[in-house]
């Protein structure tokens, strides 16, 4: 899981889908509404969506992984450093 480009991927699915989440699916969201190419805003959500609770479990666990592998990355780079210390001394 370190060092992969998509790591930063899944910290961008994990903000889009909290986004998506809060401005479409939850209590005061929008609701729309296509006409044509053009959607059209018809009101605001008076209740939560059936799907608004899967959507917060994912990005949750999305940006739990995420924060995972940052403090993965800095063990990693304070055990190289004393690494180098050690080197250094003999």
């Amino acid at each position: 899981m370190i060092d992969y480009p998509w790591n930063y991927l899944l910290f961008i699915f994990a903000f889009l889908v909290a986004y998506i989440d809060k401005f479409f699916f939850m209590k005061d969201g929008i609701i729309l509404s296509m006409d044509g190419i053009f959607p059209k805003k018809i009101g605001n959500r008076v209740e939560d969506s059936k799907w608004a609770r899967i959507l917060s479990n994912i990005s949750s666990a999305a940006a739990v992984i995420f924060v995972i592998d940052m403090f993965i990355k800095f063990l990693q780079q304070e055990a190289d450093k004393i690494q180098q210390q050690i080197g250094n001394l003999q």
